[in-house]
This record gives C-alpha cells, sequence and structure tokens, in this order.
C-alpha cells in the first residue's frame, strides 16, 4: 500500500511542476515542450492503466 501512495505522491507533484510550467507564460519554449510530453505520459499512463485492467 506504501508504494502507491508514494508513488501517486511523485506523479502528482510532477505533475504540477508540469502543468505550472505550461500555464505559466514566462516559461521558456524548451520547457514547455518538455512539460507538455511529461503531462501527456502521465496522463496516458494513468488512462491505460485504468482502461488496461480486466476483471476475471
Amino acid at each position: 500500500m506504501a508504494l502507491y501512495v508514494v508513488t501517486f505522491a511523485v506523479i502528482a507533484a510532477a505533475f504540477a511542476v508540469c502543468a505550472y510550467i505550461v500555464l505559466t507564460s514566462p516559461a521558456a519554449a524548451e520547457q514547455n515542450k518538455w512539460a507538455t510530453a511529461t503531462l501527456t505520459s502521465i496522463v496516458t499512463g494513468l488512462v491505460g492503466y485504468v482502461t488496461g485492467k480486466s476483471q476475471k
């Protein structure tokens, strides 16, 4: 259970940092690129995890 909590905290922190970088205008173009790519990866991974679970 602790592993899930720690993993969720790390993902939430990364999501918050990337969202902050994307939503603030003074960020450099290069920062926006990697922040957008990271946000996309997080969302894609979460959606894949939720929809990929099969109930057997």
